[in-house]
């Protein structure tokens, strides 16, 4: 049965366009993690990647990135990923938009879902609050806290957000959100 899904898979693929017959063979045996950074553009060059790591690893300490590795995806898209095996994924389009501060807030967010599903252990100890918001609101409040606990800060990851609302590349519904999430943005 998974390989009949498998040949379907590659059947829709290839009929709507998304890859000749051989991509679509090489897809279906790629393991989900390989097809999904497929799905999202591919990795984008390695020296960018490597730039986004010395930024952050600069301003918020190679101890803190040292269970993670950052990506960047060959994406025009303004939108960053957390994995659960620590695998953090920045858009070229998003690394393209921030300033080295705001693409510290950026890693710092991702990391917040990190922490907030309880994958990695950071030296601060964060208070869970758990209060009415969702997944995405708490990363953001854990990334905050990750940036005053290095002395950065926090106005980046207002203006971050606010440059991924004001990307062309954004859903309505996702701006609509970010600007729900930005009126809840507190670090005083």
């Amino acid at each position: 049965m998974p390989e009949a899904k498998s040949i379907l898979l590659m059947v829709m693929i290839a009929m709507a366009g998304g890859c000749s017959t051989h991509q679509a063979r090489s897809l279906s045996r790629a393991t989900p993690h390989q097809a999904w950074v497929r799905s999202h553009g591919g990795l984008a060059p390695a020296p960018l990647a490597q730039h986004v790591t010395t930024v952050c690893s600069r301003q918020l300490g190679a101890a803190t990135l040292a269970d993670c590795q950052i990506h960047v995806l060959d994406s025009d898209a303004a939108v960053a990923f957390a994995w659960p095996d620590r695998r953090i994924y920045l858009a070229r389009g998003l690394v393209a938009r921030l300033t080295d501060d705001e693409l510290t807030a950026a890693v710092a967010h991702e990391l917040g879902h990190l922490l907030d599903d309880g994958l990695i252990d950071h030296p601060v100890t964060l208070a869970s609050g758990r209060t009415p918001t969702d997944c995405e609101a708490r990363a953001d409040r854990l990334g905050i806290a990750i940036l005053l606990a290095h002395g950065k800060n926090p106005t980046a990851m207002k203006s971050m957000l606010e440059k991924v609302r004001s990307a062309p590349s954004t859903s309505d519904t996702t701006r609509a959100a970010l600007t729900e999430r930005i009126a809840l943005l507190r670090w005083n």
